[in-house]
């Protein structure tokens, strides 16, 4: 016959289920900062309390060990007591008043009436440091009371159930000194479980608590090839981590009476933390699996499963090692094997909308540490991003190239979040190399003068596409500096990534003489407009008196005329003998174009011909006829005719022979 306990102990978790089942509310996780090893939820003040270490490897010479206490709601850390290496255990007492927790060789109790730790206490057996514990065990109505099981030396499979008073052991030790591993007590305070998962046996030992301390008892049971990784006592049964559960009958015999079938995705999960619900039908199993949180259901009587919840995954996902039940079965903390805390709460947010980024895609430049600002008007810690960060301000630093997607939540006043905001994608980008900069002549700034700087950029791409800063706040991959002084420029990629300086500045100095003015350039040819003919000899004329002319055409002459060149633009540059260098001169655009050929004259009857088709000019004794532009002209009384082509370039040819007529 299956009997069913009612108690009051435990009554008030099971009524709040049922309430939330009901109100069908959301899931919600939240990513604890800091690094946890074991925690213990406590219902009175709705707080988890967590073994903490500020550094990622225990033990290290820099790592600090803590009692943390955990507000579940918002995720973090309100209080932490330094202690004296990691916490490995933690029990809470079942009226609440303490709070039991372990080092690998110590057992601390934390007096929640003090608000500190009241009590410390090491083995009393063996010599120092020879012992270290494997489990300890609250006694139910004597919170003075606690169980630890102590390995008796380092690598020995020999352990014993110690029961210690305020932290003083009671008298009798357990004589029956084999694996005594993991332990539970009974509600009545008196029977005592112990569970040797060591042998092939795997066997479950009967004990009771007595004014001497511990006895022994005959009854024993045996898992058959079980290994599991303890055994806990609820409400009159003992469940084992591997899904068994062992019935007590009058206290002394233990027979199994089920096997739950807690395998997720066909495989065993870590069951690490085990759910009964007293006044109803059903067994809750809180299960790590992967590196996810699970809730399954069981009849309590025929032990079918019922359904499989998944309260939620790790984001780091790393392998998932303790659930910690939260004020309802389907809330929870998940701790990793890496140590961190993820917290899921089933919880309806009075926030049912938040504003999303303003834009799909943002950029980060690799090597710097990327902020992104969330929209919004809540408080600063009440943000939470999809990466398990919190806070109004995302910062990250940009370790690699990979593109990565962030949202965000907000909680409420209950701590329950919001909706998620758009996914916004981050693209990291490769900054610019630095470019290279170039001083345009000397050095010196000439008294009234400037000097130009130039800045290209390095690779085949060049600045293309890239803006130029330069250290004085102009722009451009060319600048005219008046003031002296270290000038250094960086290129900007259109995702906004800045280029590194450079390691060595351009350094530019002031000179006391005066720069040259801007010159002109004259060209001595044709009416000396820019457009040249080719059968014009000429030259290019700029003042006189200077030691250096730099011709932008590349040639630089130490007199101030020179050969016209061929079509394009040019200017010019002079410089004094103290190096001190004119701005350039205006451009001159220079077209120069072919001469036609000379012309020739054809005469029939009364009609004279051109020999060009096009550009023609007729002269009658060398005075240009009016209109006469054709290539056939009548002549109308005697005289000397000429004719000359021009064409559109406005070049003439050379005149013909003259023709009489």
């Amino acid at each position: 016959m299956n009997i069913k306990h009612k108690t009051t102990r435990r009554i008030y978790p099971v009524l709040l289920f049922v309430v939330l089942l009901v109100q069908a509310k959301a899931q919600d996780s939240k990513m604890v900062p800091g690094f946890f090893t074991t925690a213990v939820y406590r219902p009175v003040d709705g707080k988890l309390y967590a073994g903490n270490y500020d550094n990622p490897a225990p033990g290290e010479p820099n790592s600090k060990s803590f009692l943390a206490t955990v507000d579940p709601l918002f995720g973090v850390i309100e209080q932490r007591i330094s202690v004296s290496s990691p916490i490995g255990w933690i029990q809470l007492t079942d009226d609440q008043s303490y709070l039991y927790f372990a080092t690998y060789d110590s057992v601390f109790r934390y007096s929640f009436a003090l608000d500190g730790i009241d009590l410390r206490f090491a083995p009393q057996i063996g010599s120092p440091g020879s012992n270290y514990l494997r489990d300890i065990a609250v006694v139910p109505g004597k919170p003075d009371f606690l169980i630890a099981s102590w390995s008796l030396n380092f690598g020995s499979d020999q352990h014993a159930l110690i029961l210690y008073e305020n932290g003083v052991r009671k008298p009798d030790v357990a004589q029956d000194f084999n694996n005594y591993q993991s332990v539970t007590v009974a509600d009545d305070g008196i029977n005592v479980y112990s569970y040797n998962r060591s042998t092939s046996g795997s066997e479950i030992s009967r004990l009771v608590i007595t004014a001497t301390g511990i006895t022994a008892l005959p009854e024993k049971f045996k898992y058959i090839q079980e290994f599991s990784a303890f055994i806990r006592y609820f409400d009159g049964r003992l469940y084992g981590a591997d899904g068994a559960v062992v019935e007590i009958q009058n206290n002394n015999k233990l027979y199994l009476k089920a096997r739950l079938d807690t395998r997720i995705n066909e495989a065993r999960s870590k069951a690490n933390v085990l759910r009964y619900a007293p006044g109803t039908d059903t067994i809750y199993m809180l299960e790590a699996y992967g590196s996810s949180a699970y809730l399954q259901k069981f009849d309590q009587d025929n032990f079918q499963l019922l359904s499989t919840q998944k309260l939620g995954s790790l984001i780091d996902l790393t392998p998932a090692k303790q659930v910690v039940p939260l004020e309802s079965p389907t809330s929870a903390a998940l701790l990793s094997d890496q140590n961190t805390m993820a917290i899921f709460r089933t919880c309806t947010s009075q926030i049912t909308n938040i504003e999303n980024f303003p834009k799909a895609i943002d950029y980060g430049c690799y090597g710097d540490t990327l902020k992104l600002k969330a929209p919004g008007n809540f408080p600063d810690d009440h943000y939470y991003w999809s990466d398990g960060s919190s806070g109004k301000t995302y910062v990250r630093y940009l370790a690699d190239v990979s593109t990565f997607r962030l949202s965000y939540q907000v909680a409420d006043g209950n701590g329950c979040l919001s909706p998620a905001s758009d996914l916004l994608e981050v693209k990291t980008v490769i900054k610019p190399l630095a470019p290279d900069i170039g001083i345009i002549g000397d050095n010196k700034i000439c008294a009234g003068g400037f000097v130009e700087l130039t800045a290209t950029g390095q690779g085949a791409q060049g600045l293309q596409g890239y803006d130029v800063f330069w250290s004085d706040g102009q722009t451009g991959s060319r600048i005219r500096v008046e003031v002296p002084g270290a000038y250094y420029a960086q290129s900007r990629s259109p995702e906004g990534c800045l280029s590194p300086v450079q390691q060595w500045p351009v350094n530019l100095f002031a000179s006391a003489t005066p720069q040259p003015p801007q010159p002109t350039i004259l060209i001595e040819a044709g009416d000396g407009d820019e457009i040249i003919c080719s059968t014009e000899p000429g030259k290019l004329k700029a003042p006189a008196g200077y030691d250096i002319y730099i011709w932008s055409d590349g040639l630089n002459a130490l007199e101030n005329t020179r050969p016209i060149p061929p079509t394009g633009e040019i200017s010019l540059k002079v410089q004094n003998i103290e190096g001190c260098r004119s701005e350039s001169s205006l451009p001159l655009h220079i077209q120069r174009f072919n001469t036609p050929a000379k012309p020739g004259i054809v005469r029939a009857e009364n009609v004279l011909g051109s020999t060009a088709p096009a550009g023609n000019q007729w002269f009658l004794n060398g005075v240009a006829i009016p209109g006469a532009t054709g290539q056939f002209l009548t002549a109308t009384q005697t005289g000397s005719y000429t004719v000359q082509v021009i064409l559109n370039s406005g070049c003439p040819s050379p005149m013909s022979d003259p023709f009489a007529f």
